[in-house]
């Protein structure tokens, strides 16, 4: 599959993400939602891994891709917590988009360049 059909792939599940979590937060706290749907991530991740043979110490190594890989967990980590919370709070209506909001065309909005 090349990387276009991925990207596709990724935005119409990850939508339907949003209308099911949206869904279940109606009875369960985000906090809850978040550990059990990220457990499930983390499981599929590690079988990925297993499975295409790779070696996640190997990859540990100090460089400077592995402090980006340390920043990128930071950013995730506060992302979809933050993504979670406002999904609990707010109508789905309003938050998707905003979540979905391509970073550039807010730098562009509030005057900033990458």
């Amino acid at each position: 599959m090349s990387y276009t059909s991925w990207a596709i792939l990724a935005m119409v599940v990850y939508g339907a993400n949003a209308v099911l979590l949206k869904l279940a937060l109606r009875q369960v706290p985000a906090e809850v939602a978040l550990a059990v749907t990220n457990t499930a991530l983390v499981m599929a991740g590690f079988a990925l891994v297993v499975f295409r043979g790779q070696s996640i110490i190997a990859h540990l190594n100090g460089s400077l891709s592995t402090v980006y890989l340390g920043l990128a967990c930071v950013t995730l980590t506060v992302g979809v917590v933050a993504f979670y919370t406002a999904l609990s709070r707010g109508p789905a209506s309003v938050v998707v988009p905003i979540f979905a909001m391509p970073i550039w065309w807010l730098e562009m909005t509030i005057g900033f360049t990458c």
